[in-house]
């Protein structure tokens, strides 16, 4: 991606583009050269990108892309303070 010389994988999902957490190799060291670059898609929800049919990446969707959100695990012994005040207003102390 121009100066920066990264090269980017960004995944659509649900109408947002999801960046993925980690660049791939930057293959452009010949300017003005074309690239193929192939992303596959397993069932499994596997990923593997190719440039130039050489593979440079593979891995999980759900590891390496933000696409689910983090699962909030509910804290049985969480509990709201003695004093605490549930209005949405309240005088100040």
């Amino acid at each position: 991606c121009g100066y920066t010389k990264r090269t980017h994988l960004i995944f659509s999902y649900k109408g947002k583009n999801v960046l993925k957490k980690q660049d791939l190799p930057y293959k452009q060291e010949d300017e003005g050269t074309s690239h193929l670059y192939r992303l596959i898609v397993k069932p499994d929800n596997t990923v593997r990108v190719e440039i130039d049919e050489e593979q440079v990446y593979e891995g999980s969707l759900k590891e390496d892309w933000e696409v689910l959100k983090p699962k909030e695990i509910s804290d049985p012994e969480d509990k709201k303070p003695d004093d605490w005040v549930d209005d949405s207003m309240m005088d100040d102390p």
